[in-house]
């Protein structure tokens, strides 16, 4: 029968076992020829009775896969599908653990894929990564004065954090202009009441210093701030 064999691969044809003779395409007489090529491969068998003949097509499997797989990236609650088929027979084997022809993903990360068939084994990584535009922006606002009057308004030193941000921790500490230390929290929120050992602090300028650790939900940031702020009565 016409076959399909891979490329720089060969068969070997044989001819029947006979005492006629024979005569292959290419003028040789011998009992079998190797197939090494694309083309038509004839033999006939002849004797005084007359002449009997067959051929047989070899091709070469040009069925190669094409992966063509651009860098990808993916917003938050996205789902991106990875399309690996091809137009032919072939077997599919991804780093998830599908052997589907595509997947769907839903995070970010090196996906990889072979495609495998009789005569070709092909393989491509996928690298998909957080799209920069969809990531939330995280602000925050420490107050440069407050007034802790029990009016009601701005009695209080805290630090405020926009809806996106998720925030971690917070460790901070406040010193007068002397440099001792005032008062200090690791608690979220944080907060000063502008006392030191539960007494009214004098009016004045106060300094700062915060280790904010927050996450807008695809990493996660360490901050320094060191500032002043300004204690009203």
């Amino acid at each position: 029968p016409d076959t399909v064999i891979c490329a720089g691969e060969s068969i070997v044809l044989n001819a029947p076992v006979t005492m006629d003779q024979l005569l292959w395409q290419d003028g040789s007489q011998g009992s079998s020829i190797v197939a090494n090529a694309e083309q038509v491969y004839s033999l006939e068998v002849s004797n005084a009775c007359g002449v009997e003949g067959d051929d047989v097509v070899v091709l070469f499997d040009d069925q190669i896969p094409i992966l063509e797989f651009d860098p990808m990236a993916i917003c938050p609650g996205q789902v991106l599908i990875l399309d690996a088929s091809q137009s032919f027979d072939a077997v599919y084997a991804w780093n998830t653990g599908s052997t589907n022809a595509s997947i769907s993903i839903d995070a970010p990360g090196a996906y990889a894929v072979t495609v495998m068939t009789d005569c070709y084994v092909v393989s491509e990584v996928i690298p998909v990564e957080f799209d920069e535009a969809c990531k939330p922006e995280v602000h925050y606002f420490i107050p440069n004065v407050f007034s802790p009057n029990r009016d009601g308004v701005n009695d209080v030193f805290t630090i405020q954090f926009n809806a996106d941000a998720e925030v971690i921790s917070i460790a901070g500490a406040i010193f007068d202009r002397w440099g001792n230390q005032v008062f200090g929290s690791d608690q979220i929120p944080f907060i000063w009441d502008g006392t030191f050992d539960q007494k009214p602090l004098n009016p004045g300028v106060y300094v700062y210093r915060f280790t904010l650790v927050y996450s807008n939900g695809f990493e996660v940031v360490t901050e320094q701030r060191v500032g002043d702020v300004t204690l009203m009565r």
